[in-house]
């Protein structure tokens, strides 16, 4: 019982370092990304990346405050070292 324990912990313990790493490459993406700056290969892309923000912002509920920092391209993540 304690071999076979051993034997699927050691794959599961690398899955789950190698699925950390990945998430904390995709935290570090996106802190990065600005939509503002982001290059949109055809025109349709485009429109409907702004069609989808403004259905997300309609009614003046946006989750972003003026002046909040987050604008200015601050962007406030917890780290884990791996």
């Amino acid at each position: 019982s304690g071999v076979t324990y051993l034997l699927v912990s050691v794959p599961s313990f690398f899955s789950f370092r190698m699925k950390l790493r990945n998430h904390q490459l995709l935290l570090d993406q996106m802190s990065a990304f600005d939509v503002r700056a982001a290059k949109c290969a055809l025109q349709a892309d485009r429109n409907a990346i702004e069609e989808h923000v403004v259905a997300l912002f309609e009614g003046g509920n946006a989750p972003v405050k003026e002046g909040s920092g987050v604008d200015d391209g601050e962007v406030r993540r917890q780290r884990f070292s791996l």
